[in-house]
């Protein structure tokens, strides 16, 4: 049964029959004996709240992106030190920079928003986190996941219930799902589970007040006969490969108007003209093709000067192509614009100049 507007009925979904490949969760204390990682119990330091929110993207190969905080309050009278570690189901789903297709792109982890390195081990990612007496510490877990699939169906599975071996009750937890628009939402959604969730437009949400987990998020959905286009996905990718790729020379050189003309590049003409084959006729011209794409190779230019030195990006689109797909991208907390040359000056003011003539929106990277 397809959920259907305007009546929501939870579908009652038997877990087994899709066994899950890919999982994620909760952060827990774990025991780390050199090679074998599982997870205990503690009854010094409370998870105090959780928020999750994952964004469900991408056409065929769906990917969620999933960013976690969490507060956590040593409510004991001595510091704890602490190894935490994240559920990550195979190794072999590790992603290592090499294969945008394996299930876990990539796994970040800030501990008061200072990034902290982590590393693999078990089924698990881990680190080591310092609790200071009567204190609250954030953490934060940003990854990708490509969702696991059977035949026609796609899902993603969050576990909820490590969240139990903290000590007492979460005192609240919210936890949210973002399809692209509400129609791709009715087109694809097939169960969420548990099942005290609403839908609001295009988000399923879950709430939860002083519990202790005893079931996991889990949402299915269509895999669609028809691909649902979506360009913007489509333009973004092709950056990110870009990017990749491509060595910076915005500190080196001055940007001119041949600069931003993707005709004059290679790569974005032959980006241009695979574009053009799929999402022209009706709504899209070549000449709206073309703008767009220009608008998006700008834009990150632009946001490329400052990525080469670090800065923390807090908007969408920032977050959405360095944070999640642009390897050699390292967060900084001592960026400053004092890092930047003249060159990197002159590009930035002539990139921003361009979008403004062009009447195109400039997010804050703040």
């Amino acid at each position: 049964m397809k959920f259907s507007k305007p009546l929501i009925i939870p579908v009652i979904f038997i877990l087994s029959v899709l066994p899950s490949h890919v999982v994620s969760g909760n952060d827990t204390f774990v025991h780390d004996n050199g090679s074998v990682v599982y997870p205990i119990n503690t009854d010094k330091v409370q998870m105090v709240w959780e928020e999750i929110k994952v964004s469900l993207q991408g056409v065929w190969g769906r990917v969620a992106y999933v960013d976690c905080l969490f507060e956590f309050e040593n409510i004991s009278s001595n510091t704890v030190k602490a190894t935490l570690g994240f559920p990550a189901e195979d190794e072999s789903y590790y992603y290592d920079g090499g294969n945008e297709s394996l299930p876990f792109h990539y796994f970040q982890v800030y501990v008061n928003g200072k990034l902290t390195k982590s590393e693999y081990k078990d089924k698990f990612f881990i680190w080591e986190v310092t609790f200071p007496p009567k204190e609250k510490v954030m953490i934060r877990n940003k990854y990708g996941a490509s969702l696991s699939f059977h035949y026609y169906k796609d899902w993603f599975e969050y576990i909820m219930t490590t969240g139990a071996n903290w000590k007492g009750p979460i005192e609240r937890a919210t936890v949210t799902v973002q399809y692209k628009d509400s129609d791709e939402l009715y087109k694809r959604l097939i169960d969420a589970q548990p099942e005290n969730f609403r839908i609001k437009d295009n988000k399923i949400i879950w709430e939860f007040r002083n519990f202790i987990p005893d079931s996991n998020i889990k949402v299915t959905e269509f895999v669609t006969e028809t691909p649902l286009r979506d360009i913007d996905i489509d333009m973004k990718f092709s950056i990110c490969e870009y990017l990749n790729t491509k060595k910076n020379e915005g500190d080196t050189k001055e940007y001119t108007e041949d600069t931003v003309d993707i005709m004059k590049n290679d790569f974005f003409h032959g980006t241009f003209n695979s574009l053009k084959e799929n999402y022209t006729g009706n709504y899209y011209t070549e000449e709206r093709l073309k703008d767009q794409l220009t608008e998006h190779y700008v834009k990150v230019l632009r946001y490329e000067i400052y990525a080469r030195h670090g800065e923390l990006f807090r908007d969408k689109f920032g977050e959405r192509i360095f944070d999640f797909h642009v390897l050699w991208y390292k967060t900084d907390y001592h960026y400053s614009d004092a890092l930047l040359n003249d060159y990197e000056k002159r590009n930035i003011k002539f990139l921003s100049d361009y979008e403004k003539k062009r009447g195109w929106s400039q997010e804050s990277m703040q």
